[in-house]
């Protein structure tokens, strides 16, 4: 009797950081969409950048959190922020130039492009059923796109690159956890990230008109706080469980980019979405219970081939 309303709690808190979560990201689109209209998109991602530093690296200095920031993998921690750099700068580019809903729908493919890499780079073992599932993600893509049928242009093209680094870049998340605390991968990521966006940005700098200042904070505070609002929902409740309320992303993107920008969503891109999300859904819900059977196993035995 008390477990299902603890449960229950669990669930009701997830949802409630994941939809500030999900307010955040969106937020952070109609930004980034405003400002592409006056700033180039080098420009608007280093400031991206500077807002989130403003934010994490006073908060990380202070005497209590500064214990938590070693590291000894600082090439890994380089690599990994030119990754981010790179996926950040195509998914920006992207929204500018695509419907945001198209954006989005795109994104939910980061989960599968992290089996996949897992399975190339980790060596992991994908079963049939997860296989059949990443199959099936990807022919949501091909449902969006279209290809054959309409002009697949280079901002789509663009977002499956950024998705494809994004999962690179959770790859990178899971081996540093081994070594490196939560604290140090937040604030090690965003000072590498800050010098890599400086250099193409000094190319095309034009000073922003004051007149942006409101809308270039926003985009750093939104992003940095759909982060936090990520973490805080996924240590709620179980990723399986998580990742359900991420696909609020769609409506609430459609909804701003009918209402700001006169965009529509046609049922393609609506079908599309649905079976990415539905794989990447099965996936992660596969994970989770495969993951609870391994912590429930004695650790002296050898770990079952995954499904």
């Amino acid at each position: 009797m008390i477990a299902r309303p603890l449960a229950q709690n669990k669930i009701a808190r997830a949802a409630f950081w994941m939809v500030l979560a999900d307010a955040g990201f969106v937020g952070m689109m109609v930004c980034v969409r405003y400002l592409s209209f006056d700033l180039h998109i080098f420009e608007i991602v280093f400031l991206r950048s500077a807002v989130a530093i403003a934010v994490v690296v006073p908060a990380a200095l202070t005497r209590a959190q500064r214990q938590g920031l070693r590291t000894e993998r600082l090439g890994f921690i380089a690599l990994r922020g030119a990754i981010v750099y790179a996926a950040m700068l195509g998914y920006f580019w992207a929204i500018a130039h695509i419907p945001l809903a198209d954006a989005v729908s795109l994104q939910f493919l980061i989960p599968l492009f992290t089996l996949v890499g897992a399975a190339i780079f980790l060596g992991e073992k994908v079963g049939v059923r997860r296989a059949v599932a990443t199959a099936i993600g990807f022919a949501g893509a091909l449902i969006i796109l279209r290809p054959g049928f309409a002009e697949v242009g280079l901002p789509a093209i663009a977002v499956l690159v950024s998705a494809a680094l994004y999962a690179q870049n959770w790859l990178m998340i899971k081996s540093l956890t081994r070594t490196d605390s939560p604290k140090a991968i937040v604030f090690y990521i965003n000072v590498v990230v800050l010098p890599i966006a400086f250099l193409p940005a000094l190319f095309v700098w034009s000073w922003p008109a004051w007149s942006l200042a409101p809308l270039i904070v926003a985009t750093g505070l939104s992003g940095w706080c759909a982060q936090m609002c990520q973490a805080r929902g996924f240590a709620s409740a179980d990723a399986s469980v998580v990742a359900v309320f991420d696909f609020l992303r769609l409506p609430m993107t459609a909804a701003l980019g009918w209402f700001l920008f006169e965009e529509g969503v046609d049922l393609w891109t609506w079908t599309g979405a649905i079976v990415i999300f539905a794989a990447a859904t099965h996936i992660t819900r596969r994970e989770a219970r495969l993951e609870g059977a391994g912590a429930a196993r004695p650790a002296t035995r050898p770990e079952a081939g995954r499904a």
